[in-house]
């Protein structure tokens, strides 16, 4: 088993950590063998909580890229 550690962007919008600094959807999570050192990179964030995994995390599809733009957007306007 694999862990991951997942952070609240947005409220209720959830996206991985990644090893690219800055990362964005398309990159590919940072992945753990155990689940101390997936909460030791979780302890870093603030809303950082460790997923397990198991077979293949999808890329985001269509829908939800656009949600995400549309959102960056939004956020975007507000300030």
């Amino acid at each position: 088993m694999q862990y991951a550690v997942m952070i609240e962007i947005e409220k209720g919008e959830w996206t991985y950590v990644s090893e690219e600094n800055p990362f964005t959807i398309y990159s590919m999570p940072m992945l753990f063998n155990n689940r101390d050192a997936a909460e030791e990179e979780a302890s870093k964030w603030n809303t950082g909580v460790v997923v397990e995994r198991e077979g293949m995390i999808r890329s985001f599809d269509r829908s939800e890229v656009t949600r995400a733009k549309v959102r960056n957007y939004l956020n975007k306007e507000q300030w």
